[in-house]
């Protein structure tokens, strides 16, 4: 991993402090996003942390910083389109598709939808002059 000036080695992924909330003032600039997809620009920061805890804390800090009234995302997310509020959906139809069947050990899959991968390149991309090569999009 490349060192960054303050000592920091995470990806070249944006460092705590202004200029993390100032990537992150840009994705929100894009258009409604929703605490997930927000999360996953940032997905190498913090560990423990669930994508839409982490795009949640980032929208809160923002607006902290700004002293301007939190709002929680409300709308249809122009990533995803909301399908990460189906994830009970899709858990519940995993369950069912293995019942009956005998195992110790279990792997999920996902096929990234062409809409969604162009998406999110296309911040990456904007993001000038700065390389992110652990985004986290595997496709």
């Amino acid at each position: 991993m490349k060192e960054q000036e303050n000592g920091d080695t995470c990806c070249n992924v944006p460092s705590p402090g202004p200029e993390l909330l100032e990537k992150t003032g840009e994705i929100l600039g894009y258009g409604e996003i929703c605490d997930n997809c927000l999360g996953r620009f940032f997905g190498k920061r913090s560990f423990g942390i669930t994508n839409e805890a982490r795009g949640r804390g980032l929208r809160v800090a923002l607006a902290l910083q700004a002293n301007v009234p939190y709002t929680e995302h409300a709308g249809s997310c122009w990533i995803c389109n909301n399908e990460f509020q189906r994830t009970a959906e899709w858990a519940a139809r995993a369950v069912e598709a293995v019942s009956g069947i005998e195992f110790s050990t279990f792997l999920v899959g996902t096929r990234v939808p062409p809409l969604i991968a162009e998406s999110e390149e296309m911040v990456w991309s904007e993001w000038s002059g700065v390389t992110y090569p652990c985004l986290i999009l595997n496709h």
